[in-house]
C-alpha cells in the first residue's frame, strides 16, 4: 500500500523553482544526483505528489532546526500549514515508530522538545513559533547543527570561533541505533555563530566538522534554503557541501517561503536524502600521541572493506596496557576541506572506524578512532582512540597531532 499526498504550489513558485534548477540544486534534490529518488515529483500544474510506502525507512529520529527570524515568517506559516502533512508522511514512513525533536535559532539556540514519541507536544511547539528579531544577517546554524548532531546540554559553551552563546534547554536525548537519523535544517541566513559574525570558522563548523561527526554516527543532514534576500553571502553552496556530506538533501524554495513544508516533506519521504557515494581505499600508518605525560604508540593497515582479512590496529599505552583490533565493524572514508592538501591525492583525507577487539588479553573490548593524512612529513596528520573494555569502562581516550609517525592514505 502506498499513500499519496498532494499540496498544491502556486505558479509562481513552480518558476521559481525551475530558476534555481539551473543554478544551485533542483528544488526537492538530493546533492549528488538532483532528485529525492522516487518520492517526489512536481507536475506542470505545480502539484507536488509524495508517494510513501509505509515503514520504508523503518523507525526514524528526527531533529528538525528552524530558523526563527524576523525574515522567516513566509517559511514558517508555511511549515505550519504543511505540518499535519510532515507528520503523517514521518509517521507513514516510519510504520508508526517514530520520534522527533525541534529547536530554534537566532543568535543562539532554543531547544523546544528533544527527541520525544510525544510528536502533539512538538507540533505544540511549532505551531506556537513566530518569526521576530536577528540582530543581523547571520544566525546561529552551524551551533544549532552542533546541538542536533552532538546531543549538547542546556548552557553556555564557545562556538567554533571561540565566542561564547548560549543553548536553552536540554538535547540530550540520544539518536536510537536501530533509527533512520535525520536533521533536517531550514534558513535563510548564513552562520553566525554567537556572535552574529561570519567567520571562517563558522563556515567551516557548518560545512565540515558538525557534517564529518554526523556522519560518523549515520546521522543525514539536508538543508532548506529560503532566499528570502538572496544568496547574499555564499550561504547555498555551504549548505549545499552540509548537506551533500552525509547523504542529506540540499533544496532551495521561494523567496517567499513557498514550499519549505513540502520540502521537509519530501525530505522525510527519501528517508533524509541519498545515499553518499562510497569512498574506498585504504590508510596505514601510526605513530605516537600523548594524553597528559602519557604515551599512546599504535600502527594500522585499514581498508573500506572491514571484512578485508588484512584489517588491523594495535595500540599500546602506560607500561603494558594494550588493545589488538579484532573485528572492524563500520569504516567511513571522507575528505576533511580543512586538512591541506585539498582535494587529497588518494580522495580521501579522514578514515573514522569502530571495531571490537582484545584488551590485555581479553576479548569484548570496543574501540573508536579517527585517522587523518595531513601530508607530508606527517606531524600534522592527527589520532583520536577510545577504547573501552569488556564491561563498557573507558579505559584510554586521547587524541592529538602525531609525533614520531606518519599516516598515509592510498587508493585501492
Amino acid at each position: 500500500m502506498k499513500i499519496r499526498m498532494k499540496t498544491t504550489v502556486p505558479a509562481l513558485l513552480l518558476t521559481l523553482i525551475l530558476v534555481a534548477a539551473s543554478t544551485i540544486t533542483p528544488i526537492l534534490g538530493g546533492p549528488n544526483d538532483g532528485t529525492v529518488t522516487g518520492a517526489t515529483t512536481v507536475s506542470s500544474t505545480g502539484v507536488i505528489t509524495t508517494t510513501v510506502t509505509p515503514g520504508i525507512c523503518g523507525p526514524i529520529d528526527l531533529t528538525i532546526a528552524l530558523d526563527d527570524t524576523g525574515s522567516m515568517g513566509g517559511a514558517i506559516s508555511n511549515i505550519k500549514a504543511e505540518l499535519p502533512t510532515i507528520i503523517s508522511t514521518a509517521t507513514t514512513a516510519s510504520g508508526g515508530d517514530l520520534m522527533v525533536g525541534y529547536m530554534t535559532f537566532k543568535d543562539d539556540v532554543t531547544v523546544h522538545n528533544n527527541l520525544t514519541t510525544n510528536i502533539s507536544a512538538v507540533m505544540d511547539s511549532i505551531n506556537a513559533t513566530f518569526a521576530g528579531g536577528g540582530a543581523g544577517a547571520p544566525e546561529a546554524s552551524d551551533e544549532a547543527k552542533n546541538t542536533s548532531v552532538n546531543n549538547l546540554p542546556d548552557g553556555t559553551r564557545p562556538d567554533a570561533a571561540g565566542n561564547i552563546g548560549t543553548q536553552t534547554g536540554n538535547y540530550t536525548t540520544p539518536y536510537r541505533a536501530s533509527a533512520t537519523k535525520m536533521v533536517v535544517l531550514i534558513t535563510d541566513a548564513p552562520p553566525g555563530g554567537f556572535n552574529d559574525i561570519q567567520d571562517a570558522a563558522d563556515n567551516i563548523s557548518l560545512n565540515t566538522t558538525h557534517p564529518l561527526a554526523a556522519l560518523a554516527k549515520g546521522i543525514k543532514v539536508s538543508d532548506v534554503f529560503v532566499p528570502t534576500s538572496g544568496d547574499y553571502a555564499g550561504q547555498a553552496a555551504l549548505l549545499a557541501e552540509d548537506a551533500n556530506v552525509t547523504g542529506g538533501a540540499f533544496i532551495t524554495t521561494a523567496a517567499n517561503g513557498s514550499g519549505t513544508g513540502a520540502a521537509i516533506t519530501s525530505i522525510i519521504a527519501a528517508c533524509g536524502g541519498v545515499t553518499p557515494p562510497k569512498v574506498e581505499g585504504r590508510m596505514t600508518g601510526g605513530g605516537s600521541v600523548f594524553n597528559a605525560s602519557m604515551r599512546v604508540t599504535h600502527g594500522f593497515m585499514l581498508s573500506s572493506n572491514i571484512s578485508d582479512e588484512s584489517n588491523n590496529l594495535q595500540v599500546n599505552w602506560d607500561k603494558g596496557n594494550k588493545f589488538h583490533l579484532e573485528n572492524l565493524t563500520s569504516a567511513t572514508l571522507s575528505d576533511d576541506p580543512a586538512i591541506v592538501p585539498n582535494p587529497p591525492a588518494a580522495g580521501f583525507d579522514t578514515y573514522v572506524g569502530n571495531g571490537t577487539g582484545r584488551y590485555n588479553g581479553v576479548s569484548g573490548a570496543t574501540i573508536e578512532f579517527t585517522f587523518t593524512d595531513a601530508g607530508e612529513p606527517g606531524s600534522n596528520d592527527t589520532a583520536k582512540i577510545i577504547i573501552k573494555d569488556a564491561s563498557d569502562n573507558i579505559v584510554l581516550s586521547v587524541s592529538g597531532n602525531l609525533e614520531n609517525g606518519n599516516q598515509q592514505a592510498h587508493n585501492e
